[in-house]
């Protein structure tokens, strides 16, 4: 019931329009952001990862070939190695 409960409220959310939709609050963010997208998400449209990156001010995007929708536990090495090199070239 909670899972079922938790897809509907993020299927709700990409729904909101207006100033409290998720694309005009991304466009809010100020932290140097990673977007991680695997190639074969089965969740959430790999379509949509470069939407996602370019709505969030200083992202970088990074799409993982042959990984799902969970990235950092089916490819934690380059993850993390991305992870770092943000934080370096940030810090």
């Amino acid at each position: 019931d909670a899972f079922t409960a938790a897809l509907r409220g993020l299927a709700r959310s990409y729904l909101v329009l207006g100033p409290r939709s998720l694309w005009k609050q991304a466009g809010l963010v100020r932290a140097p952001t990673l977007v991680v997208w695997g190639s074969e998400d089965q969740l959430v449209p790999v379509e949509l990862a470069g939407r996602t990156a370019a709505s969030v001010p200083d992202s970088r995007l990074l799409v993982l070939p042959n990984v799902g929708h969970v990235a950092q536990l089916e490819a934690p090495e380059i993850t993390a190695r991305a992870t770092l090199a943000l934080i370096e070239d940030h810090g």
